[in-house]
């Protein structure tokens, strides 16, 4: 009996294995800044901001520092030196990356300042932010312009 549970472990994982995409195929000529991944979901997501106009369509707020928003991206502005995810057109649940200090506490900076300030928006507001993704986690907000 344990022969034939050990065979069929075997032969289990070697269909699983022989079933794998191969990830190392990639899309595209040497030339090119990105490339395409056979699989259907990438290893990660290269460094992505994205520098957005939004209007606010909705404040979701728990306390001064655990808010996300909804926001209909206006206009995207071109950075070459960033991949850029965010379309126009879009709408996104964005939440803030405040920075941390030493103690694991939300450091007393600018950037942290104007991030809380994002609570203080209504619906039909407009704000100009640094945005990227994170694959697995979805969008934040990096900085307010």
């Amino acid at each position: 009996m344990k022969f034939i549970i050990h065979l069929f472990l075997a032969v289990f994982a070697f269909i699983i294995v022989s079933c794998s995409p191969d990830v190392s195929r990639q899309a595209g000529s040497g030339s090119g800044t990105q490339t395409i991944s056979s699989s259907k979901f990438p290893a990660h997501i290269a460094e992505n901001k994205s520098t957005v106009t939004a209007e606010v369509e909705g404040v979701f707020i728990k306390d001064r520092t655990d808010f996300f928003i909804k926001a209909r991206i206006l206009k995207v502005e071109d950075n070459p030196a960033y991949l850029s995810l965010a379309l126009q057109g879009a709408s996104y649940i964005l939440v803030p990356s405040f920075q941390f200090d030493d103690n694991k506490k939300i450091a007393d900076s600018e950037k942290n300042k104007n991030l809380e300030g994002l609570t203080k928006l209504k619906v039909g507001d407009t704000f100009k932010a640094v945005i990227y993704y994170e694959q697995f986690y979805g969008w934040y907000i990096e900085n307010v312009l």
